[in-house]
């Protein structure tokens, strides 16, 4: 079997049943020891991760769902931002929703965000809308 030094880094070979042997590079003592297995580190068993559920609340405390309904149905009012904690573009989207140009943009963009929202993955859902710094995130 071939072994390697640990003083001096050179390989040698030995015989089986052989507990120590000098090394033929550095005349150093090496003590082989037998190893009946690889050594492999344990496995630990992971948890099975079960995906968060659309109305569950996610790690920021906000949930998907919720957030997408109100964009859905009360978007005109800025519900969802409200609800995200994002008061700047709440109340642009009222604004824009009072001027009655922009009331039918404003009507399929939240219905647009709204599904965003509930077709997110938690995740995404919590890096595009609760932690964007952005003023109106789309």
């Amino acid at each position: 079997m071939n072994y390697q030094c640990p003083f001096c880094g050179g390989e040698f070979s030995a015989d089986n049943g052989v507990e120590s042997v000098m090394c033929p590079h550095c005349n150093e003592e090496v003590q082989l020891v037998p190893t009946e297995e690889p050594l492999v580190p344990e496995e630990v068993p992971q948890q099975p991760q079960r995906p968060v559920g659309v109305f569950e609340v996610g790690p920021s405390g906000k949930s998907r769902g919720v957030a997408g309904l109100l964009a859905i149905f009360l978007g005109m009012c800025g519900a969802h931002y409200f609800y995200l904690g994002k008061t700047k573009p709440a109340v642009i989207n009222i604004v824009a929703s009072l001027l009655c140009l922009l009331m039918p943009v404003v009507k399929i963009a939240d219905l647009i965000i709204g599904i965003r929202m509930l077709m997110a993955t938690q995740e995404e859902f919590e890096e595009r809308y609760v932690y964007n710094d952005s003023i109106y995130p789309f």
